[in-house]
């Protein structure tokens, strides 16, 4: 796991910090961190195939951004499914996203007394959103699920 780690990290080194961003480099890198010690036939093929989209000599040009994040997106699947593993900030986001989709239902039923109440809806489902998913993220960094 540790070679896959520095290989990440170099990988890591030769991207800006907006392409780090985007391909979620620091997110597997906390990952592979987190599950350095646990050793599952499939959980090692998956690290062993995403891995194998970085490319050698550290080319942007010849990374496979599509094929890489699609992998990523399985594994942290897989281990959130497997082990309760969670990427920060994954459970405000989906919260906030219910949350919007509840703003938005509240916000119909305000539009029957004035129509620039939608927009108050969709804000209380945010804001509803956001302190469910900073609960529920709290809660998982309590028992160490978050990585």
């Amino acid at each position: 796991m540790d070679d896959y780690i520095s290989k990440v990290q170099r990988f890591s080194d030769s991207l800006t910090e907006i392409q780090n961003s985007n391909f979620q480099i620091n997110t597997l890198l906390n990952l592979l961190h987190k599950i350095r010690d646990i050793s599952k036939d499939e959980l090692d093929l998956m690290i062993t195939d995403l891995i194998r989209l970085i490319p050698q000599n550290d080319d942007i040009d010849s990374f496979q951004r599509g094929d890489f994040l699609r992998d990523f997106v399985s594994l942290k699947r897989f281990v959130r499914k497997t082990y309760g593993f969670v990427a920060k900030g994954d459970l405000i986001t989906e919260s906030m996203g219910i949350g919007v989709a509840i703003g938005v239902a509240i916000g119909a039923g305000l539009m029957t007394v004035s129509a620039g109440l939608m927009g108050a809806g969709i804000a209380l489902g945010v804001g509803i959103g956001l302190a469910i998913g900073t609960k529920r993220e709290k809660q998982e960094e309590d028992k160490g699920n978050v990585y």
